[in-house]
């Protein structure tokens, strides 16, 4: 498949500036045969990615599933957003950059991390293993910053609100956890992942 053009978020056909062909089997999978490795989350581009995603915490499936979800996510935000992608909101490709954001942003806030600083390292990593390919990235590195950066702003409030709700709720009910049901309600009334629930309910006590 020839992958000549863009749609913008005004339903703009524009022409890319860096053309591409796409294959059923992808660039990255072939990397991986060529060298050898069980996944395209171990080739040589993103294992150096992974090196600089630093926890506390003992080494598990699911870390390292959340490891691959922040490699993934930010080497597609640090080409998205340079690309005009829009800001994320509720439709279309603005839905995707936002969701996008909000699990690159939890799985940071679950290993503890200091978000800014992390995406900044990978973001600086990203750019220097593309910079021959795509060297306009270079120019990109603090739009890419900042475009997370100020959604995080926003994350944060929802995150906050949501805290002080599930606290109310657990003291007006004398618990002190939610039960499934009620995490997946909280979950679909706030966006909250369930992994940040318990963590902001008691940072945010009324």
């Amino acid at each position: 498949m020839f992958i000549t053009h863009k749609i913008t978020g005004e339903l703009k056909v524009l022409p890319l500036q860096n053309k591409a062909i796409e294959s059923v089997i992808g660039i990255e999978r072939i990397c991986a045969v060529i060298e050898n490795k069980n996944t395209v989350y171990d080739i040589e581009d993103v294992a150096n990615l992974r090196n600089l995603i630093q926890y506390d915490s003992q080494s598990t499936l699911e870390s390292v599933t959340k490891e691959n979800r922040i490699i993934d996510h930010i080497r597609a935000l640090c080409f998205l957003i340079p690309e005009g992608a829009p800001q994320p909101g509720r439709n279309g490709r603005a839905r995707i950059i936002r969701k996008l954001m909000r699990e690159l942003l939890t799985d940071l806030y679950v290993f503890n991390l200091n978000s800014i600083k992390t995406i900044e390292k990978l973001a600086t990593e990203i750019i220097y293993i593309y910079k021959n390919r795509y060297p306009e990235l270079q120019e990109k590195e603090e739009q890419i910053i900042v475009a997370i950066s100020n959604h995080e702003k926003v994350y944060q409030k929802t995150l906050e609100k949501a805290g002080r709700a599930i606290n109310r709720f657990l003291k007006k009910n004398e618990k002190n956890q939610l039960d499934k049901t009620e995490t997946e309600y909280f979950k679909k009334q706030f966006g909250v992942p369930s992994e940040l629930q318990e963590k902001y309910s008691r940072m945010m006590v009324d």
